[in-house]
Formats: structure tokens, C-alpha cells, sequence
């Protein structure tokens, strides 16, 4: 008897539990619905500030596992940040690598490629061939092949980066030794 008194117990507790998160949730959604509406009224509708907290709220949503309402958070924000800066810029860059992470979270593996490789090619354009941002892109491409159970194609893109990292920083940095570990991972 003992044994069903405290399942019922840790159900009422985890019913609690569940409804302080609940209500958590939805205070921060209002929140941020609050604090984007004050960053649009004092800077405009289009404007840096609140494609970056559009952002942001994708970001809430994403901790909070809610997976679908950020990507379609995160683009939002792209699209305003596209008007704000044009197709070719790095925060556009940024938020199609940050989709590609979403849809990496989410299992869409195939469509994470897709857009990390377009922030990939967007960064090749802004920086060039050689540069800090693209080096993590590459990582970034490596990390879905090895999601995807591609190790061949992940352990490839993985040595392209530590490649690209000795080149920019040398042989001894800390970016240098997590590429390693990571390469280790594959």
C-alpha cells in the first residue's frame, strides 16, 4: 500500500512541477512579447535592435524546446535582417547558420545541411576563402555529416577546419586543440 501512496505523491509532484514550468513559460512569453513590443515602438518595426530580439525570443523558445515556434522566430528575424543589410552580409550569415541549427536540433538533418552549407558560401563571400567565421561553418557542415552518420564525409570537413584554424592561429591555440578533440569524436 505503502508503494501507491508514493506514486500518487510523486505524480502530485510532478504535476506541480509541471505547472510552475507552464506558468514560467507563459510569463516569459509575455515577457517578451512586452519587451518586443517597446523595442519596436522605440526603434520602428524594421530596424537592427529588433531583428536581434526577434532573435532572441527564437532563442527562448528554442531552450525551452519548443522547436517549431523558434525557427519560425529565427525566420522572422532573418527576413529582417535580409531588408535591413541586403542577401549578402554576416548577420544574415549568422541567422542561416543558427536555422540550420535548429533544424539540426530538430532531426531534419538534410535540410541543416542545406543551410549550413548556404552560410557557408555566404561567409566564403563576405571573408573569403580563409577566415575564423568560415573555419566554424566547416565544423558546423562536419558536425551534421556525423549527425547523419556520414563519418567519412564528417572526419573530411572536421580535418578542413583544424586545416583552416592551424593556418589562421598556428599549431598551438585552443581552437586548434577543441578541432582536435573533436576530430578525435568522429
Amino acid at each position: 500500500m505503502l508503494g501507491a501512496e508514493e506514486d500518487s505523491t510523486q505524480v502530485a509532484v510532478d504535476w506541480h512541477l509541471e505547472a510552475v514550468v507552464m506558468g514560467l513559460e507563459l510569463e516569459l512569453e509575455l515577457a517578451l512579447a512586452q519587451d518586443l513590443a517597446m523595442e519596436q515602438e522605440i526603434y520602428g518595426d524594421v530596424h537592427p535592435e529588433v531583428a536581434t530580439r526577434i532573435g532572441q525570443v527564437g532563442w527562448v523558445y528554442q531552450e525551452m524546446g519548443d522547436l517549431k515556434s523558434s525557427l519560425e522566430w529565427r525566420e522572422r528575424a532573418l527576413a529582417m535582417e535580409q531588408q535591413i543589410y541586403g542577401e549578402v552580409h554576416p548577420e544574415v550569415a549568422s541567422s542561416i547558420s543558427i536555422i540550420g541549427g535548429v533544424y539540426q536540433e530538430m532531426g531534419d538533418l538534410k535540410s541543416a545541411l542545406e543551410w549550413r552549407e548556404r552560410a557557408l558560401a555566404m561567409e566564403q563571400e563576405i571573408y573569403g576563402e580563409v577566415h575564423p567565421e568560415v573555419a566554424t561553418r566547416i565544423a558546423q557542415v562536419g558536425w551534421v555529416y556525423e549527425e547523419m552518420g556520414d563519418l567519412k564525409s564528417a572526419l573530411e570537413w572536421r580535418e578542413r577546419a583544424l586545416a583552416m584554424e592551424q593556418e589562421i592561429y598556428g599549431e598551438v591555440h585552443p581552437k586548434v586543440a577543441s578541432s582536435i578533440s573533436l576530430i578525435g569524436w568522429v
